[in-house]
This record gives structure tokens, C-alpha cells and sequence, in this order.
């Protein structure tokens, strides 16, 4: 019964308790009609005691709300241990998004700081007279390629040097400007 109550109310959305038990009335009577050898007639004062036992129960766990005698559907409470997983998990992936922020952060942090100490240092070698430095630039980004001596590179770069063509004849690896500044301690 209690499950045809819900069905009811959660298909007509908001309804009376008085609806409610009249629909459960009516379909009391349409199952007894089906059993010929059942002549029992419908007790609807029963059916509705127990109707209203059942809304009440129904409240009581927060899956309908009752207005005076309007009765609104709210959903079952089954959710709310998904709801609670789904929100955890949900914790557990922004604070590992930022943990990942955090350490993008230092990344950027360190980068500044040896751009700055790079600066600072060509600064301080401008004023060696055998080192010829613009002071006031620095031509970003670089790469080093690191091989064996006896490898061979060939090198080829577009006149805008927006492409580079490199061919080794041995393992090599690239070094970008950040772990170069990082080797030379800055």
C-alpha cells in the first residue's frame, strides 16, 4: 500500500490526502472485482486510516511534504548516500586540482625568480668589458641541445624562426630555457 501511495504521489507531483486515498479506494475495488470468489466489500474507512498512516510515515522521512492537506513529492531518500559519495569524490578531485595548481604556481614562481636572477646577472657582467650583453632584454624562449662530441647536428630554422629542423646522428637531449636556468642555479 504504501508503495501504491508513493507511485501516486510522486506521478501527480502534488495532491490531497483525500485524493490520494479515494484513488487507492477505487483501485482496492478494481483487484477485489478481479477475484470472483472474493465478495468482501472494501473497507474505505480502513484504507483511509491507513492512507493517512502512511503519509504521515512518508513525511516523517523527508519524502513528501505536507501543507495543511496538499501533499508534494520530494523524492527518495536513497540519494542522499550517492549524493554524499558524488560530493567526496568531488572534495577529493578539487583538492587535487589544487594541489596541481599550487604546484604550477611554484613552477611559474621559480621561473620568475631565475628570469630575474638572469637579468641581474647579465647586468652585473655588462660591466666587464670583455662580456658583450644587452642588458635590457633577453631573448626568450632557448634551447639547449645536449649529444655525445663525436654526434653530428644539423640545424635548419625558417627566416622567422617560427621552425627549427634538427638532425643527429646520436641521442641527444633538449634543454628549455627553465631547466637551464635551474642547472646554472638561478
Amino acid at each position: 500500500m504504501s508503495v501504491k501511495i508513493c507511485e501516486k504521489v510522486q506521478k501527480l507531483g502534488t495532491t490531497t490526502c483525500t485524493a490520494v486515498a479515494e484513488e487507492l479506494i477505487q483501485i482496492i475495488k478494481k483487484e477485489q472485482a478481479k477475484f470472483q470468489g472474493d465478495k468482501r466489500p472494501c473497507d474505505e474507512k480502513n484504507v483511509r486510516r491507513r492512507t493517512y498512516d502512511a503519509l504521515n510515515v512518508l513525511e516523517a522521512v523527508n519524502v513528501i511534504a505536507k501543507d495543511n492537506k496538499d501533499v508534494t513529492w520530494k523524492g527518495l531518500p536513497n540519494g542522499n548516500n550517492n549524493e554524499a559519495r558524488r560530493l567526496v569524490e568531488e572534495r577529493a578531485k578539487q583538492n587535487k586540482r589544487i594541489q596541481e595548481k599550487k604546484q604550477e604556481l611554484r613552477e611559474k614562481l621559480a621561473q620568475q625568480v631565475a628570469y630575474r636572477n638572469l637579468v641581474l646577472l647579465n647586468k652585473h657582467r655588462s660591466g666587464d668589458p670583455s662580456h658583450i650583453c644587452d642588458t635590457d632584454r633577453i631573448e626568450m624562449p632557448f634551447f639547449v641541445v645536449s649529444a655525445n662530441t663525436q654526434a653530428t647536428v644539423h640545424c635548419d630554422a625558417s627566416h622567422d624562426m617560427s621552425h627549427i629542423m634538427m638532425a643527429v646522428n646520436a641521442p641527444f637531449a633538449i634543454h628549455d630555457e627553465n631547466s637551464i636556468l635551474r642547472q646554472m642555479g638561478l
